[in-house]
């Protein structure tokens, strides 16, 4: 929040300047006397290992910065500390005091460029005012060291000014990210708001006509010098703005603050103003490539790992991954095991592909026929010389579909389609993002099918699926948020819900990287797999002689399963695995734990939208791993189930 302090200093103070003017000392001499040859100080010590300096007058030790105003021809005394370590003072120690040139007022001199602590750890020495009223009046800054350099110096600004005349002492704050070495401090008339001033920067990216204007610098550690304005006439007032630009860039905008209605100057009488400096909200409006990465971090539900279970019988025991198998038989486990059939027949309505599975489910003889019939025109294919040993270990690949459902990548899109609008939210200004302003789109998901990538590279084994294959009705997956954007660099992203069915998921996963890298790149899905090794004629004639009963069961199921299964298993793991409803599949940045905006590392030229303000390059960075940025994802498979995924992302602009 922008404040104004007045800065009344009591009678005394005036009087003291004029006192001073009147009484001149005039064995100092009234040049800038860095070199003067003062006599040798004998017996003085070097400071003592972390030793500091604290202004002492006519500053307070708690000051880094001290404004020292003074009137043309007037004396004025400043005096430093030096303390140890410890705080405890440092006695026979040499501090120098030094000009900085060159200066503004000419004239302005030190009384002696070096002088010795006392027993206070005090060291003294009075700067006086030129002589000249037409070269005097401006800004002299002195620098104050010891002997040793890593005691860090101490700044003084002196503001020298004509009588009944006196200075704005601007001061600013700042508590944001944004990073600059230099802030200009501007003075506009007092007719001119801060509400003007912003309203003409929205609109074209200028400033009206100032006053004045003024350049102080900022230390490393991001202290911000004061801008003074001297030799100001009593009665005059400004409205106070200061702005800066990014250290690698004098083109680009990144903080800025604002202040009106401020006390004009009375008695000769300083006033200081202080302006808080906010972060610009940067453009953050336009098409980012972004890449994620996605963990799974609970257990799959028991409906998924049903399936997933089934399926890893699938080159094993194919007739068991279809029809299932009973306890006992060979090859079965103890307690039997279900087959697709299982699953279906709990989900197909009533008709006659539920009475032909039905009818195989009520006879253990034809199911033990039929799933024997599978197994042997299966197995040819499988016990061929070219099928990798992985393909007849049912535990490997059950292992890897779990590893494949709990990390895939996504490539896709994220648009933001509307600038963040900065808005005030306590003290800091923020960017709010709206309902439906940005939208991410998900265009390939690519799984990992590690078995028989042995010694191959680390791209072995990426699978891409297109997202509509994935997608609720073959739709593209894609979902809309809104946001907020905190100070220059970072995003938050609301949950919200993308339209990913984990269901589909599941299938996908199935039909386009498992088939295919069992039984070849063809088969792609569970019909063509059965389609590929199942003739349902010689498989009925396993159970029984042509037309008998036996015959027509298994004739009939198989033909409808080739012509249902994979139709009929995506129904089901589409719509009973997963919740029904929008927020299946919840996404969003973690709380508390913000995505990482970063601008350019170099600005081009000046004709970007937005300009001079800041812009985002990326959404976190991909590498190291620990830049980018993070999701938190939900996956609601029922009312009560609700399991969490942990996610990376990071983009690159493509376009504004």
């Amino acid at each position: 929040m922008l404040k104004t302090e007045r800065h009344l200093a009591l009678a005394v103070l005036a009087i003291a300047l004029f006192v001073g003017a009147a009484c001149t000392d005039s064995g100092v001499s009234t040049v800038a006397n860095n070199d003067l040859n003062n006599p040798p100080i004998d017996n003085t010590i070097d400071p003592p290992a972390n030793s500091k300096l604290l202004h002492q007058a006519p500053c307070n030790p708690n000051e880094a910065m001290c404004i020292v105003p003074l009137t043309i021809n007037a004396r004025w005394e400043m005096s430093v500390k030096l303390v140890d370590g410890n705080n405890n003072p440092v006695a026979n120690a040499i501090v120098k005091f030094q000009f900085v040139t060159p200066m503004e007022a000419v004239g302005t001199s030190l009384g002696t460029a070096n002088a010795v602590t006392n027993d206070q750890g005090i060291a003294s020495t009075h700067v006086t005012g030129g002589p000249d009223p037409s070269t005097g009046v401006g800004t002299a800054v002195i620098l104050v060291s010891t002997t040793d350099p890593s005691v860090e110096q101490l700044r003084f600004t002196v503001a020298v000014s004509s009588k009944d005349a006196s200075s704005y002492e601007v001061r600013f704050t700042h508590s944001g990210t944004a990073q600059f070495d230099k802030v200009d401090a501007i003075l506009f008339a007092p007719t001119v708001t801060c509400a003007q001033i912003k309203a003409q920067f929205e609109a074209n990216g200028t400033l009206p006509t100032a006053e004045y204007t003024r350049r102080t610098s900022v230390d490393a550690d991001g202290t911000i010098y004061p801008a003074v304005f001297p030799n100001l006439k009593n009665g005059e007032k400004f409205t106070v703005a200061g702005k800066a630009f990014a250290s690698t860039n004098d083109n680009v905008e990144v903080v800025y603050g604002c202040t009106d209605g401020n006390p004009a100057i009375e008695h000769g009488l300083p006033v200081i103003v202080t302006v808080e400096l906010t972060d610009h909200v940067p453009y953050l409006k336009g098409i980012y490539a972004v890449s994620h990465s996605f963990d799974l971090r609970d257990t799959l539900p028991e409906n998924i790992r049903r399936i997933v279970d089934v399926i890893g019988r699938v080159a094993t025991d194919p007739g068991s991954f279809i029809v299932g198998c009973k306890g006992g038989d060979p090859g079965c486990p103890p307690g039997g095991a279900e087959g697709l059939i299982h699953i279906l027949i709990d989900f197909i309505p009533a008709g006659q592909f539920s009475d032909a599975i039905n009818g195989i489910l009520g006879n253990d003889f034809v199911r033990a026929i039929v799933r024997d019939a599978i197994n042997e025109f299966v197995g040819d294919f499988l016990n061929g010389p070219n099928v990798p040993s992985w393909v007849k270990n049912s535990v490997t690949i059950t292992a890897d579909i779990y590893k494949t459902l709990s990390n895939f990548r996504v490539e896709g899109k994220i648009f933001i389609l509307q600038s963040p609008q900065p808005v005030l939210a306590g003290t800091e200004v923020v960017g709010l993002l709206p309902e439906n302003g940005g939208r991410q789109l998900w265009n390939t998901l690519i799984f990992k099918w590690s078995p028989g990538c042995e010694g191959q590279g680390p791209s072995c084994g990426d699978v891409p699926i297109t997202a509509s294959q994935v997608g609720v009705q073959g739709s593209a997956i894609e979902g809309f948020f809104d946001g907020t954007v905190f100070g220059s660099d970072k995003f938050e992203i609301n949950q919200h819900s993308l339209t990913l069915n984990y269901g589909l998921l599941l299938m996908a996963v199935v039909e386009k990287v498992v088939l295919p890298a069992i039984f070849g790149r063809e088969v792609d899905s569970v019909d063509a797999m059965l389609a590929t090794f199942i003739n349902c004629r010689s498989l009925a004639l396993n159970a029984g002689s042509e037309g008998s009963n036996l015959y027509n069961v298994a004739k009939r199921l198989c033909d409808t399963m080739l012509a249902q299964a994979s139709t009929s298993l995506r129904d089901y793991v589409g719509s009973n695995l997963v919740f029904n409803g929008s927020d299946r599949f919840l996404i969003g940045t973690p709380q508390g734990e913000h995505c990482t905006l970063h601008q350019p590392s170099n600005y081009v030229g000046n004709n970007w939208p937005g300009y001079p303000l800041p812009y985002i390059q990326q959404l976190g960075k991909g590498d190291p791993e620990t830049l980018k940025c993070k999701w938190d994802v939900q996956i609601k498979f029922s009312e009560g189930n609700i399991t969490k995924m942990g996610g990376k992302f990071h983009g690159e602009r493509e376009q504004f």
